[in-house]
């Protein structure tokens, strides 16, 4: 262990005349509201009671590098915001660099385009500084807006005095060849720094050019690329990282956690690797677990790549009655070709859809207690019914809060319905009717009587209240009524696998018991929204694209339902 000399008190008036250096293994500006506040407040209540009274910060860490340049191993976020308290008061900052904003290799201060008054939104921010729409930025931008508003309650340039005169630092100086142990010593314990920020700053460690087989720009550029490539949300969502993985700021974690799970108990993903990387004292041991999760990374980019392989891990990540987990995936695939791991993934996919080994066990399906197992089955459907070429939006079907079993052919009774439902019931019924009437001249004053009831029902129909009971009796009397005129031959086919599609709970519980038409035209409308995912496959249901002569498009038949399930059975049979 190096030895750490301080304890020595310096003024921030001290500090000025200094040079600091944040290096690449530290993370970047990442304070917010609360923390700039509290320490503004601080401050003000220490400094403005008496005259004799000075604020102690915390403590700062630094190691000599050349004449008045110091490197800056703890202490950054309060020294940036500091540095942020003297521009806004126009004082002479200090002068700190960061090396991972260079340019060119070289390291870079902080370019302060704000302006104090006024301070733009953030978005109008990045409008005018594209290249400055970064995470470090976007805080730095927050910090300065509280730092103004600040300056608006509690006054003029005189206190800016406190700060420069009267606030303290305790300043700690390591020697400069142990910068990164003592970096990783000093944060290991604290909440604000998470394994994967230390696990980079212990990579980094190991740089130093081709003969240690990365430099450090080298390993903090292809961090850096890793980190961006996980925010392809179709890349992120196809792998659907578990709950550890998906609370992590840092979306580099789901390697860590591939290579090595962390438990509930070291409860931040990355823990476990940083566990065992942390143990390795020898640089090539370090370039070599470096080197492990470059090879890790670029699989899961592979198997992204190819469009089978993708589905394939996509719907097993997705399965509702049997997910399969990352980490049997990667143990599975480093030990085969990829042909073998592909084969070894459409094995398990079979074993989902073929339940207890049989190709036809989708057929015994049942909405209710299979409903897991059949939205599973609709999903690989959707999955191979795409268009050649195109892939199945991952990133989209994540945004689905919560997947249900839509009835083609309504289920429930209108009693089951809300109002506003019981109503369009009832228009439907008006406008099915309607049409049978057109086409049937034997029945068509019987029909005529029934839609002339359905009328005065809806027109006694109540703006506000319950149904009263005697529409209740008509309305159910009705409702067996216009199955005599409308039969929908449904029937045992009622809760079968080719009289369901996948759709999101909360369109579900907007569809109801409506009549196929009307379902049809909702799902049209809601596949024009923005807002929601319809599934492809659910689309072309109530488009008739698997029926042979589609005919009226206001009803579900029977030759309907069977186009479906002959298109299900191809699937389900050899998927």
């Amino acid at each position: 262990m190096s030895e750490t000399m301080g304890g020595e008190v310096r003024t921030i008036e001290n500090l000025v005349r200094w040079r600091f250096l944040v290096p690449f293994y530290q993370r970047g500006y990442r304070w917010r509201e609360p923390q700039v506040k509290q320490l503004l407040e601080d401050i003000h209540e220490a400094t403005s009671k008496d005259a004799n009274v000075f604020y102690c910060i915390q403590p700062i860490v630094v190691a000599h590098r050349d004449g008045d340049s110091w490197e800056l191993i703890d202490g950054q976020q309060r020294l940036t915001t500091i540095n942020l308290i003297l521009a806004a008061y126009g004082e002479t900052p200090l002068e700190i660099r960061y090396e991972r904003y260079g340019v060119g290799g070289g390291p870079e201060s902080f370019d302060l385009p704000f302006g104090m008054e006024p301070i733009p939104d953030w978005h109008t921010f990045v409008e005018l500084h594209p290249a400055k729409n970064t995470v470090d930025y976007f805080h730095l931008h927050e910090a300065w807006k509280t730092i103004g508003a600040w300056k608006q309650q509690h006054g003029g340039r005189e206190w800016v005095a406190a700060v420069l005169k009267r606030t303290n630092v305790i300043w700690y100086q390591v020697a400069g060849g142990h910068a990164i142990s003592e970096f990783i010593r000093f944060n290991s314990g604290k909440i604000s720094l998470t394994p994967c920020e230390l696990l980079k700053a212990l990579f980094l460690s190991v740089g130093g050019g081709p003969e240690r087989g990365r430099s450090e720009e080298e390993i903090s550029g292809e961090w850096d690329q890793m980190e961006a490539a996980l925010h392809d949300e179709d890349f992120w969502h196809f792998l659907k990282p578990g709950e550890l993985a998906l609370q992590a700021p840092n979306r580099i974690a789901v390697v860590f956690e591939l290579l090595r799970p962390s438990s509930k108990e070291d409860g931040r993903a990355g823990d476990a690797y940083f566990t065992k990387v942390s143990k390795h004292v020898d640089g090539a041991c370090l370039i070599g677990d470096w080197l492990e999760v470059r090879h890790c990374f670029l699989t899961l980019q592979e198997w992204f790549a190819d469009r089978d392989t993708r589905h394939l891990v996509g719907f097993l990540r997705w399965a509702r009655g049997r997910e399969t987990s990352l980490r049997s995936m990667w143990e599975a695939g480093k030990s085969a070709t990829r042909g073998g791991f592909r084969d070894w993934l459409k094995g398990r996919m079979r074993e989902i859809i073929h339940r207890g080994g049989r190709s036809a066990s989708w057929k015994d399906a049942i909405y209710g207690p299979d409903s897991h197992y059949i939205q599973d089955l609709l999903l690989w459907f959707n999955i191979r019914n795409l268009p050649p070429g195109m892939s199945y939006p991952f990133s989209l079907h994540a945004r689905v809060k919560g997947w249900s079993l839509e009835h083609i052919h309504a289920r429930s009774s209108p009693e089951d319905a809300n109002k506003e439902q019981q109503q369009e019931w009832i228009n439907g019924c008006i406008k099915l009717l309607e049409r049978t009437k057109a086409g049937a001249s034997d029945m068509g004053e019987e029909i005529g009587r029934l839609i002339s009831r359905f009328e005065k029902l809806a027109s006694g129909y109540p703006a506000a209240g319950d149904l009263p009971e005697e529409l209740k009796k008509e309305m159910n009397d009705l409702s067996s009524r216009i199955g005599e005129f409308i039969p929908s031959g449904i029937e045992e086919d009622l809760d079968r696998v080719w009289n369901l599609a996948l759709l999101g709970r909360s369109e579900n519980s907007s569809l109801s018991n409506n009549f196929f038409h009307q379902k049809r035209e909702k799902i049209l409308g809601f596949e024009g929204d923005p807002e929601r995912f319809i599934p492809p496959a659910t689309v072309r249901v109530f488009l008739k694209a698997w029926s042979d002569d589609p005919g009226d498009l206001m009803l579900w038949a029977d030759n309907d339902r069977k186009g479906y399930k002959t298109s299900l059975e191809a699937v389900f049979e050899n998927p």
